[in-house]
């Protein structure tokens, strides 16, 4: 009975050993500026915790409740992923204390301080088993040494262990091939990583990097390498667009050109503006070799001094500019005008025209341009009601007042003036004519406005 009894007590004590298995947690490393995007008036955290899947995992902490912390899990077939949300709102004092108990069947609970999470920080945990190679047969134990070591960035180490696990006679000769071909890949990626990185070439070294922790999430060498390139490939990029768009501001287009094409081939993140930049430096280009900028004097009656501007490209639609006056405008402005009666004098009225509207291509060297206007004209004195000059058909005098009360009232005529015209440009000469539609809102100013004009300009096409 004696030795029954001893039995039994040594089998629960060989069970009890069994069950006291221990779990590591380890913090894995997350590129930097790694972060978590709150919704407007949270205070949270994320946490992701990896571990392998035959490691199932409960989480609990002294002040959430678990439904508070959304955990959630996602399963590759090797390792599981949970994913959770920790309130971390400054203003409760009992988060500042908070311990993740982190529990397994067969497994030691694990206790690890949440008290350092701040608002909008990511975590990554690794939970392990260390023991885990101990006594699983020659494959396993090979096989779970390398997977570690490929955790440890020990590359060469775990291609050691791979190689010896082929060599088991229960080896899973496809699966440790294919790990083979994972570590290859990635000392041969860090390899050329690095290299690159030696030559300055950030975006390579990146693509590289970025090759590694597809193929190791753990490899923190190259999330911190990955990070350097990002930074100084950002920076360099941001030198070559900057001193490109100095250069074209200061009108060297060759040069502008040059670096804007670098910053094309190195596929910067300015690649779209650096191209709207090369577009509009070889729309320039076309525009001086066709000579599609025309500057001219114009000249109208009552108006003789004018100025039109004006592009007329070979393949597409312009648009153009005109302004005319006459000198009287300058006495206007002095105030030196004063009223003169149009039945005895031919008075210089101050009068201005302005029009703007495009230009279109018929046939090399002809464009037509069109567009609106508008014409202001100032008269002196004080008229009857609907009298204006040369308009006295119903009264011999058309004013209310005569002598210098007559000189002190200012009047304004204007009229919506619409104009259409042909442009003849031919090498670094042009020639215009436009006719002139003056169309007034009170129609007792249409004889002083005279609703018909025409005008001619000359000058240098460039």
């Amino acid at each position: 009975m004696k030795k029954i009894l001893l039995l039994a007590v040594l089998a629960l004590c060989a069970v009890a050993m069994q069950a006291q298995k221990v779990l590591e947690v380890t913090e894995v490393p997350n590129t930097l500026g790694s972060a978590y995007m709150n919704q407007p008036g949270e205070y949270r955290a994320r946490v992701d915790i990896k571990c392998p899947t035959s490691i199932p995992l409960e989480f609990e902490t002294q002040c959430d409740k678990v439904e508070d912390m959304r955990i959630s899990s996602e399963d590759d077939g090797a390792t599981t992923t949970y994913t959770m949300y920790l309130n971390v709102d400054p203003s409760v004092r009992e988060y500042s204390t908070r311990v993740l108990t982190i529990a397994s069947p067969s497994y030691d609970d694990v206790y690890y301080s949440m008290a350092f999470l701040k608002s909008g920080q990511w975590v990554t945990l690794s939970v392990s088993d260390p023991n885990a190679t101990v006594d699983t047969g020659c494959y396993n134990e090979h096989h779970n040494k390398a997977m570690q070591e490929i955790k440890n960035m020990n590359y060469a180490e775990a291609r050691r262990q791979l190689t010896m696990a082929g060599t088991c006679a229960e080896a899973d000769q496809q699966e440790n091939d294919y790990n083979i071909a994972l570590v290859d890949s990635l000392m041969l990626y860090r390899i050329q990583a690095d290299n690159a990185l030696k030559l300055l070439d950030y975006r390579t070294a990146s693509h590289y990097y970025e090759k590694m922790i597809g193929l190791n999430s753990y490899d923190s060498y190259a999330m911190e390498q990955n990070t350097r390139c990002i930074s100084n490939f950002k920076s360099e990029c941001d030198v070559l667009f900057n001193r490109a768009e100095w250069l074209y501001n200061e009108r060297d287009y060759n040069k502008a050109k040059e670096i804007y094409n670098q910053v094309i081939a190195r596929q910067c993140a300015y690649e779209s503006q650096a191209n709207s930049r090369l577009q509009s430096i070889e729309s320039n280009a076309r525009s001086r070799k066709n000579h599609s900028h025309v500057l001219t004097y114009e000249w109208r009656k009552d108006v003789p001094i004018g100025l039109h501007i004006g592009k007329y490209n070979m393949h597409k639609a312009g648009g153009f500019f005109q302004l005319d006056f006459n000198p009287a405008i300058f006495d206007a402005i002095r105030g030196e005008c004063k009223y003169e009666d149009p039945a005895t004098t031919s008075p210089k009225y101050p009068e201005f025209n302005v029009a703007f509207g495009w230009t279109i291509k018929i046939k090399n060297p002809v464009w037509v341009h069109v567009g609106p206007g508008f014409t202001g004209k100032f008269y002196y004195g004080k008229y009857k009601d609907k009298n204006f000059p040369y308009y006295d058909k119903n009264d011999a005098d058309p004013l209310e007042e005569r002598g210098e009360d007559a000189d002190k009232h200012f009047n304004f005529g204007y009229a919506v003036s619409p104009v259409v015209g042909l442009t003849i440009k031919y090498s670094y000469f042009a020639i215009r004519c436009t006719y002139q539609y003056r169309f007034t809102i009170k129609k007792g100013l249409q004889e002083f406005m005279e609703p018909h004009r025409v005008s001619v300009g000359v000058g240098v096409a460039f």
